[in-house]
């Protein structure tokens, strides 16, 4: 099996760029228009939120209504693995997006994996605010959309310091080095659709999956998730002549002035069975707040 280096793999990155092709007979929907609109005029904050179906795990419903609680006009974008699916497959049928989002539904942590590459798709499409479902806000973040800028997050260092091991190839391997290695892939904000960053977020995923980098048995941390997003950030600004200006990385120190992430190692919301039962409509959640594409 390819092991990838962890340094920049000149191989890789000079065939990554910031542009994501679509369907060329695609049309945009009024939806979408209606949608981007907003977004345009900063007449709504619109937040983005994925799980698997619209019946949310009630352990969570505390930290989603603090959004409720900074943002009262709040716009909630709801998507489940249905829509998620049928969004994808109408926008980037039998481009490399949908054909690596195929991919990615084979294979160990599949629908995990599909919901960090969408994370990046719907953030450069409409723009807007992603967070999952155990994000708890403490203050609102309309600032930086409102200046249009490309937010993203570190894990705390303890949390970089002390990376599980993680299997690659049958063996494990402890992840060491001076630079940070894990972004906070729980959070991010787009101020604009088309954002450079996630464009090339998107393309960095595809590439790694098409050309065989990242395979059906590549952990999930790898392929699509923290130490995923972090390389994906030294790539885009190591090796691209020009980058983002208005890309912004906050520590998690800075972020906690905003918000809190509260999952905690083991705590996997993902795992078969957990809170089985114990789930409450979204739209009981958000109210009038919430679509459900």
């Amino acid at each position: 099996m390819y092991r990838k280096n962890r340094d920049l793999d000149p191989l890789l990155n000079p065939f990554v760029t910031t542009v994501v092709s679509m369907r060329e007979d695609w049309m945009e929907t009024p939806a979408d228009a209606l949608l981007a609109r907003r977004l345009e005029e900063n007449s709504s904050f619109v937040l983005h939120q994925t799980w698997k179906t619209d019946c949310v795990l009630r352990s969570r419903v505390d930290y989603m209504k603090t959004w409720l609680e900074v943002e009262p006009d709040v716009n909630v974008m709801f998507w489940t693995d249905d829509s998620m699916e049928s969004w994808v497959m109408e926008r980037f049928g039998m481009k490399p997006v949908h054909k690596a989002w195929s991919m990615l539904g084979h294979g160990q942590q599949a629908e995990i994996k599909k919901a960090d590459l969408f994370r990046a798709l719907v953030l450069w499409y409409y723009g807007g605010v992603y967070a999952d479902l155990d994000i708890e806000m403490k203050a609102t973040v309309r600032g930086f959309v409102e200046n249009e800028q490309t937010v993203i997050v570190w894990e705390p260092e303890s949390a970089m310091a002390q990376t599980n091991a993680v299997p690659l190839g049958g063996t494990y391997e402890k992840r060491r080095g001076a630079r940070k290695t894990l972004m906070l892939s729980a959070f991010a904000v787009s101020g604009r659709r088309y954002a450079d960053f996630f464009g090339y977020y998107i393309n960095w995923i595809v590439a790694n999956t098409l050309s065989g980098r990242s395979g059906h048995y590549t952990h999930v941390l790898d392929h699509t998730g923290p130490i995923a997003e972090a390389e994906a950030y030294y790539y885009y600004t190591g090796r691209l002549a020009e980058h983002d200006s208005l890309l912004k990385v906050l520590s998690y120190e800075e972020f906690q002035n905003y918000g809190e992430h509260h999952t905690v190692p083991g705590d996997s919301s993902w795992e078969p069975g957990r809170d089985e039962g114990a789930c409450i409509d979204v739209r009981d959640v958000y109210g009038t707040h919430v679509e459900c594409p």
